[in-house]
């Protein structure tokens, strides 16, 4: 025997279709209410997280060539820096006692390399900068994943759900099992989690990763990425076929769309922006304290060790975070439910496609982009519109605050119209026109000649 046919024998029995083969995806996030044994778990396991990937950071930078994009070159001194790593994080193990804990996952050190593997994927594809060191002020998570025992599964008759896995919901309670931290209670949507398990019980449904959050606020969240065969979400059915609508995101508004409706922009920052001020205000304040009390200079930063011995400091610190948090859901939800709302009522939505990055560079107008959450909206749009069977596409922008809806007419040169210009009447066909709402019926019929040849 040959040793490729060895190494056949050696692989697995693929019993049920893995989280890749199957169609439907789904992610749930609920909140968790740990004890402070399983508290000092899910810490240990961020911080060997964290430690891990800072390594492969370190190790990769010492092994990898400055090419920052230059391939292919670097693909070949990739394959070879992923066996180097492997060797090194036995050596590690080795060097380092604390990693063998038996409180550690040792699911958080694949997920590591894997999420490391994907900034350079990132990098490569889409030239973002290579991976970075991971702070431990922003990163305080950590990934496992729920294993199945399928010949088990197998002669029991059943099937990968929510309730057999090494990640599982308890039968009628609110308690889940995770790894190593074991049974630990939750707080999510009843609805949502009946729903779930009725799938489940007709479906195959399986738990793929898992991610164990802890917030600014000091919450602790757990995230699932779940996949089954059956769709989650049933379609919502077609309405009309005059039932389609094009969205013009705007400053002066948050949007107006082809049918004349317009939503004003909440400002959830603006309106908590003095509270934010004082809260951070004082922030500072008990931060300088500390640093008069150890005796040191102001202008020196103090470590996080430090930081974390003052007490008054952290205690300003998680004020801040929940005022931060408060405006977060508010956008959230108000982006959420407006977004459902267009999904409902409309068969074909088109929106502008915007890069908020660009935008951002005009300093005046980067708080008023940013409060508004533009680019959050588009997503919630494309990921409802694939669960529901609508149909959402975006369009470029170009030229369709200044072309006339009727006639086709562009303004150029002096006719040019400028920013602060809300009404104007076209040059050729004298139609009077409302500026977002004319760049929304532009923006619809963009969208209908790019879906013209697909119907």
């Amino acid at each position: 025997m040959s040793s490729k046919a060895k190494k056949n024998d050696k692989k697995k029995k693929i019993i049920f279709p893995p989280m890749s083969a199957l169609p439907y995806n789904y992610g749930i996030v609920m909140r968790i209410y740990p004890s402070c044994e399983q508290k000092r778990i899910i810490d240990s396991n961020i911080d060997a997280d964290r430690w891990f990937y800072n390594k492969l950071v370190e190790w990769g930078k010492k092994r990898l060539p400055k090419t920052n994009g230059n391939f292919p070159i670097f693909d070949v001194e990739r394959n070879r820096c992923d066996e180097w790593m492997s060797q090194k994080l036995t050596i590690a193990k080795a060097m380092y006692g604390w990693l063998n804990n038996e409180d550690l996952d040792s699911l958080i050190f694949v997920n590591a390399k894997r999420t490391y593997n994907r900034a350079w994927e990132n990098c490569k594809k889409f030239g973002t900068k290579p991976p970075k060191f991971h702070s431990k002020i922003i990163y305080r998570s950590y990934q496992t994943n729920c294993l199945y025992q399928g010949s088990v599964l197998q002669r029991k008759g059943e099937h990968p759900d929510l309730s057999n896995g090494s990640v599982r919901f308890e039968n009628d309670s609110n308690f889940i099992v995770l790894p190593k931290i074991g049974r630990i209670r939750y707080a999510c949507s009843d609805e949502l989690v009946k729903r779930l398990k009725k799938l489940a019980s007709n479906h195959l449904v399986r738990i793929g990763t898992v991610t164990i959050r802890k917030t600014p606020t000091g919450e602790y969240c757990c995230s699932m990425q779940l996949a089954s065969d059956a769709p989650f979400v049933n379609g919502l059915p077609k309405i009309s076929e005059d039932s389609k609508v094009g969205i013009d995101l705007n400053l002066s508004n948050f949007l107006t769309d082809s049918d004349g409706n317009v939503v004003d922009t909440p400002k959830f920052y603006r309106l908590k922006k003095k509270d934010l001020a004082k809260a951070q205000h004082k922030q500072g304040k008990k931060l300088s304290m500390r640093k008069r009390h150890l005796k040191v200079d102001q202008k020196t930063n103090l470590t996080h060790k430090q930081k974390r011995s003052a007490k008054n400091y952290q205690k300003q610190c998680i004020k801040v975070a929940e005022i931060h948090k408060k405006i977060m859901n508010q956008r959230k939800d108000f982006l959420e439910k407006l977004s459902l709302r267009y999904i409902k009522n409309h068969d074909v939505i088109v929106a502008e496609e915007l890069r908020s990055k660009n935008l951002l560079k005009n300093h005046k107008l980067a708080l008023s982009i940013q409060d508004s959450g533009w680019r959050t909206f588009l997503t919630m749009l494309e990921r409802k519109a694939a669960m529901y069977g609508k149909t959402f596409i975006t369009v470029d922008p170009k030229n369709t605050t200044q072309t006339c809806s009727f006639c086709g007419h562009v303004m150029s040169g002096k006719e040019k119209i400028g920013l602060g210009v809300e009404e104007w009447t076209c040059s050729k066909c004298g139609t009077h026109h409302i500026r977002d709402y004319n760049a929304a019926k532009n923006i619809l019929s963009k969208g209908l000649q790019v879906l013209a040849p697909a119907s």
